[in-house]
């Protein structure tokens, strides 16, 4: 994320870059579960990491068309470079928190953030 940042926005981001609205919701949101609910973060962490992963590539090429970009800068953000084999990091990913000791209500309640997480991804997105 630091790399595309300094690319659209320069070196001096974190100084100068205030978050969109919709991006601060998201902060907010990530704020609030991090105090009151770490355990639903879960959700938040399957969300970014196997929805990055898995539609991320798709998304790559939507971005560069749509930013007209030449090249693979400013695209940091969909390139997992230390993911040697995907399916298997997905694969992996996902055992791991199937192995999670979640109670029913629980695993409902992290389904129910992680469509949280997806919508406000989907606005920060489309922003």
């Amino acid at each position: 994320l630091k790399e595309d940042l300094a690319f659209y926005y320069g070196e001096d981001w974190l100084d100068t870059l205030v978050p969109s609205e919709s991006t601060q919701l998201y902060i907010d949101r990530i704020k609030e579960l991090s105090e009151k609910r770490p355990d639903l973060l879960v959700a938040h962490a399957y969300t970014r990491y196997l929805g990055d992963l898995s539609g991320g590539q798709i998304l790559k090429k939507i971005a560069q068309r749509a930013m007209n970009l030449q090249s693979s800068k400013g695209l940091a953000f969909y390139e997992f470079n230390q993911i040697e084999d995907e399916q298997a990091f997905k694969n992996n990913y996902k055992a791991a928190l199937d192995a999670l000791p979640v109670t029913p209500e629980g695993a409902e309640q992290i389904v129910a953030e992680a469509n949280v997480a997806f919508s406000l991804n989907m606005k920060v997105f489309q922003e």
